[in-house]
This record gives structure tokens, sequence and C-alpha cells, in this order.
């Protein structure tokens, strides 16, 4: 059997590159990659930062995170134990008989027809009044996930705590390869595989994220990530940074391996994990939007000033910039 392990492994070899060259270029600790390639997936915090090291690992090495994904999903399901129960075969009894004559007789297949008939027309009703479902894939207090399938024009509503969102598949477009998605008065468009975050109510807090996975026939499946409502608070500081001119430069510090996502001026969400005192800077003209796991895993500077970051845990923190008298204006509001 082909792991996940062994395949990254014997292309890194195959390419005379060494554990250390890939940890420096990933910002993935040694151990972690000698873990993965030897399928050892106890020692890893949790699932989310071992998926996140493998499509960095994959990424690097040229291969298509989301193929490595399935491949340790397959790896870890092919290593499970099969129960015993299912390897010893049972004896045959009366009723083991009774089943057998009926499969050979035609009542058999009468019966599986109008089981199959009777369970297609309740779908089909069921479809018709309701919608069709969908599979939650994560719920926790901060967000759930779900994968659903859509029809061109068909709807589906979540009530977000902050108002209803609305989604509609509008359009396929280029064969399906792109699609055009309506939240609420606002439409968007989405190519195969990308994913683009979504601030419904213009609040500089995310509401959705939405990625395209796959198209099944004219149906495009979409997996959607609510962004639960909680009640925010919000401290607001200025700090004023002499002698410092637009675009001013931000810098990142993080004291252990932490999840962030940030978001300069108009560009897309940049996602990755920081490892233990890495360093991160960016050049900002009008707004930083950073977000974490854990806020007081990070430090903040401009230039050498420290920018005070507050809250616990899960929070977000928008950075607006503006011209002072003697340098730059930074208004910061953390939200936890």
């Amino acid at each position: 059997m082909e792991t996940i392990g062994n395949y990254l492994k014997n292309i890194r070899l195959s390419r005379n590159i060494s554990i250390d060259e890939v940890a420096r270029s990933t910002n993935i600790p040694r151990k972690y990659i000698e873990n993965i390639e030897s399928n050892n997936f106890s020692d890893f915090p949790g699932e989310v930062y071992l998926k996140g090291f493998i499509k960095s690992y994959a990424s690097f090495l040229g291969v298509d995170p989301e193929f490595a994904i399935k491949l340790y999903e397959k790896t870890v399901l092919e290593e499970k134990e099969v129960p015993l129960e299912v390897l010893i075969p049972k004896e045959e009894g009366f009723l083991t008989k009774v089943v057998d004559w009926v499969k050979s007789s035609r009542v058999f297949f009468f019966v599986v027809f109008g089981i199959v008939f009777v369970g297609l027309l309740v779908w089909f009703v069921v479809s018709l009044f309701i919608g069709r479902g969908y599979k939650v894939l994560v719920d926790n207090q901060n967000v759930i996930v779900i994968y659903k399938s859509f029809a061109i024009g068909e709807r589906f509503r979540y009530n977000s705590g902050k108002g209803e969102l609305v989604l509609k598949l509008l359009e396929l477009r280029n064969s399906g390869n792109d699609i055009v998605l309506g939240v609420n008065d606002k439409i968007f468009s989405l190519g195969l595989k990308q994913e683009i975050m979504l601030d419904v109510d213009d609040d500089g807090l995310q509401d959705l994220k939405v990625r395209y996975e796959n198209l099944a026939g004219n149906d495009a499946g979409l997996r959607i990530s609510f962004f639960k409502a909680k009640k925010l608070q919000e401290r607001q500081d200025i700090v004023l940074i002499d002698s410092a001119s637009i675009p001013v430069g931000i810098t990142i510090a993080s004291s252990k391996l932490v999840w962030v996502g940030v978001q300069v001026d108009n560009t897309n969400e940049m996602q990755f994990y920081m490892n233990k005192d890495e360093v991160r800077s960016f050049q900002v003209k009008s707004r930083l939007v950073l977000k974490t796991s854990d806020i007081k895993a990070l430090s903040l500077f401009c230039g050498t000033n420290q920018v005070p970051l507050k809250g616990e845990g899960v929070s977000y923190t928008v950075i607006e910039v503006s011209p002072s008298v003697k340098g730059v204006s930074l208004r910061i509001r953390d939200l936890d």
C-alpha cells in the first residue's frame, strides 16, 4: 500500500532534498517531517496542524495538496484494525437459509424494487418541498462547516446570529469551471478549487468562507464555513508613530506555534502557521486585519514601537493606518 509518508519521502529522496532543507523552506519542525514520513500521526498537536503540515510539505515538493490529504486519509483508514468478528465467518443458521431462499425467488426482486421505488418517491417529495440536505463536517463554538450540492437557482438559508444569510447558485460558466454565487444582495465569482472569505455586512469580520469543491453533472459542490456570531468585546487604541510614512512596516512575531490569517489593504487574505520565534513583516497603506487562534501568542511592532494587542484565544484585530502631523497614526480595534 502506498502511504502518504512513503510517497512524500520517495519524492524528496529522488530530488536529493534533505529534511533540513524542507524544514527551512516550509517552517515545519524537523520532527514533524520525520513523523509524517514514518506515518506516525500520534505526536501532532491536532489533526488541523497535521493536515496543514502535509499540505505545506506537498506544495513544497510540487504535489497537489488535496491529493496528499486524500492519500493521508486513505493511509489512516487502511491502518485501522479490522474487528475480529468480521474475519471469523458465522455459522449458517435457519434465518440465513430463509434469507438465501428469499433472495433466490422472485419475491426478493419485487420487495427490493418496491423499497427502492418508495424511497425515491419520498426523496423527491422531500427535495421538492424543503430542498436537498447537506453534510455537517465541523460544528463547534466558533464555526459550522457544511458540504452541500447546489443546482442552478437553488437557495440555502442560514441564520448567522447577525442576520439571515441566503446563498444562491446563479450560474455555471466555462463548462462548470467557474460559478456565480449570490449571498444576500452581493454577487461573487468563484473558480473550481478556489475559496473566498466574505464579510457580508461590512463590519470588518468574516461571516463565511465558501470553497468550490467539485462539479457533478450540473450540480456544484460547495464547502461552506459559517462563522458563528459572538458577543464581541471591542477595545480601541490610538498609537502615534513619529517620523513614519505610508506605507508603514508592520511586523508580527510569534512565541509559539499558532494559526494566523492576515489581510493587507485590499489583497486576498493569507492563512498560515507561525512557528515559535518566527517573524513576518508587511507593508500597509490603509488597513491590516489580523486573525489568530491565540492572540496572546503574538506580538506586533511598527518599526521599533510595540503595538498593544488585547484579548484572549481566538481574536480579530483591525489596524487602520492614516497620516498624522508628525508621522503615522494607527487606530487599533481588538475584538474577541
